[in-house]
């Protein structure tokens, strides 16, 4: 019984060791995130989350969704990630020749801007 005892109380130690690790990162992320102004550093830019949610909506509105302000940001993005792929079937059905007429009518178009 004092053997379980003390592997508990060793448990129990561990446990409160990782407890206060995990607190110092907590922390230490707190202070990055209060640094930052709230947002997250992306490269030497300071964005908001609420600046990524508004692009997020810009981009799900132009890929012809109506804006439910239920759906999560995470749901947006699954839902043009989807809409994307069904486009990208659609474009593997084209016929060859599309593709070979398309690619001679942006090399004439590139000539005449340089032109």
């Amino acid at each position: 019984m004092h053997h379980e005892v003390d592997c508990l109380r060793s448990q129990i130690s561990s446990l409160n060791g990782l407890i206060e690790h995990e607190t110092e990162k907590v922390a230490i992320l707190r202070e990055r995130t209060q640094q930052s102004g709230g947002g997250m550093l992306l490269g030497h830019h300071d964005v908001s989350l609420e600046a990524l949610t508004a692009k997020v909506v810009e981009m799900y509105r132009c890929c012809g969704f109506d804006f439910d302000p239920s759906a999560s940001t995470l749901q947006m993005l699954t839902n043009m990630e989807m809409r994307m792929e069904e486009f990208l079937t659609q474009v593997k059905q084209l016929p060859e020749d599309f593709w070979e007429a398309q690619e001679k009518q942006h090399e004439k178009e590139r000539r005449q801007v340089r032109g």
